[in-house]
């Protein structure tokens, strides 16, 4: 039992099972993951986990290098039942400085693709924020590709990570 003002540690948190209000549930991927010469979204080798029903917060964040051209596409699905809304945010296609403030600001469903522009002198970072209600358990999974086909890897580096809250 965690009390008021007391720290959450991991043996409070019931096998990452997110039953109960609160529960939370941090992926983050281990290694880099690449793709190169491909427009068809995969499914990230980490970026997956099961949702059972009930009321959840899903934050993203991928940190992503890749040639400008190429650029990423995230998309999201779910095997199961839900009523999702998503908010997208990250740099616009066609973006050549990451600190440009030419910025993506867009609400969109979880199963439609959004398009996120990469400066290739850095890391560019994209921020998703779901909320959604499961009616029937199922397998929430991330997937990306590359927007244009670039022989040049985009890639999703260590920094990517995933933040699942239980809300009711």
């Amino acid at each position: 039992m965690v009390y008021a003002g007391a720290h959450i540690l991991a043996e409070d948190q019931p096998n990452n099972t997110l039953q109960c209000i609160g529960d939370i549930l941090y992926i983050r991927k281990p290694i880099a993951e690449s793709v190169a010469s491909s427009t068809v979204v995969q499914n990230d080798d980490d970026l997956s986990f099961v949702l059972p029903v009930g009321t959840f917060e899903i934050l993203m964040w991928l940190h992503v290098t890749a040639a400008e051209a190429a650029d990423i596409k995230v998309v999201h699905t779910f095997s199961g039942t839900t009523t999702s809304a998503r908010s997208c945010i990250g740099a616009a296609l066609g973006v050549t400085d990451r600190e440009d403030t030419n910025a993506i600001f867009r609400g969109v469903t979880s199963d439609t693709e959004q398009s996120y522009g990469v400066d290739a002198t850095g890391t560019t970072v994209v921020h998703e924020a779901i909320h959604t209600e499961v009616s029937v358990t199922g397998t929430w999974q991330v997937q990306w590709a590359q927007v244009a086909s670039s022989a040049t890897n985009t890639t999703c580096s260590i920094a990517s990570r995933v933040r699942v809250m239980r809300l009711e």
